[in-house]
């Protein structure tokens, strides 16, 4: 996409200099290079110098010192954060962020009667498992012999809740949900799509999600990774692989969770980890040390 372009066809921004743009993001969530990004205060300029970001959508006076610290395409609003969104929202409409296609089907799939799939843009692989009252969104992607238990929600809208026109709402999301091989996801899970295509939810292979677990948007998840009842992940959470995530644990959104740790029950996490952790509690911490003071107070 051509930043000139997209500012022309929404009407939103002034054209500073123009930029080749993959996708819009958030600047603590980047993953892609060709990213629009938002400004709002002049803190986050070192950030923006990421070279993952192409353009910008900022106030006067900011995209003045970006221009100043390097080159990138540039959008002058007086208002960034409700543009970027509505600006988002004019590419998701549009489907200028994804073809439309319809749905692909494996014939030696089983979907259950009262599963409800979208027409389009839903692939599902070869001997996959889809129980009853499953719900499968536009933008999902499941690989072979996964299965799907009852009442889950997959590709769903995620809380990204932002101020459009003076009225709060959660914005459209316009990324996808890709699901490896041999994945089972259990009862009455929500499983989100990313928020933007730079960033979509992933769940790679032979990952096991129990009942009533909430994934949300842009959270990708490593091989092999085993994920308890209750358990909440935050947006764009990365989890790696080999990891537990015990039951009613609750990681914040943006963290980076290594290949083998482990999370037990009840811990809410608000920092990164290493691989290897162990941590428990709340807030969690290396789980040695959590043992040694229950003991104290007990």
């Amino acid at each position: 996409m051509i930043l000139s372009d997209i500012s022309r066809a929404s009407k939103i921004g002034f054209l500073v200099r123009d930029a080749e743009v993959s996708t819009l993001g958030k600047l603590n969530a980047l993953s892609t290079e060709g990213t629009l990004v938002f400004l709002s205060d002049k803190s986050y300029i070192n950030a923006a110098l990421d070279r993952r970001v192409s353009a910008i959508i900022a106030k006067h006076d900011i995209a003045e010192a970006i221009l100043n610290e390097r080159e990138c395409g540039v959008l002058v609003s007086q208002n960034p954060k409700e543009d970027f969104y509505m600006l988002h929202e004019h590419l998701v409409a549009n489907n200028h962020y994804a073809d439309r296609f319809d749905s692909i089907i494996s014939s030696s799939a089983h979907i259950a009667d009262s599963a409800k799939l979208s027409a389009n843009n839903v692939v599902i692989g070869a001997n996959s498992l889809i129980e009853d009252n499953v719900v499968i969104k536009a933008g999902t992607e499941i690989g072979e012999n996964c299965i799907v238990r009852s009442g889950s929600i997959l590709g769903n809208e995620c809380f990204e809740v932002s101020s459009i026109k003076s009225r709060q709402r959660v914005i459209l999301h316009g990324g996808n949900l890709i699901i490896g091989n041999y994945v089972e996801i259990q009862s009455n899970s929500t499983i989100s799509k990313g928020l933007f295509p730079g960033r979509n939810t992933v769940i790679e292979d032979e990952v096991i999600i129990a009942d009533l677990v909430h994934v949300a948007h842009g959270v990708q998840i490593g091989e092999r990774t085993k994920i308890a009842a209750g358990v909440t992940l935050s947006g764009n959470v990365s989890v790696g692989s080999d990891v537990w995530i015990g039951p009613g644990a609750v990681i914040s959104n943006g963290l980076k969770i290594g290949s083998g740790s482990y999370i037990t029950i009840g811990s809410v996490v608000i920092c990164s980890l290493q691989e290897n952790s162990k941590v428990s509690g709340n807030f969690a911490i290396d789980h040695s040390k959590f043992v040694k003071f229950i003991g104290r107070i007990r």
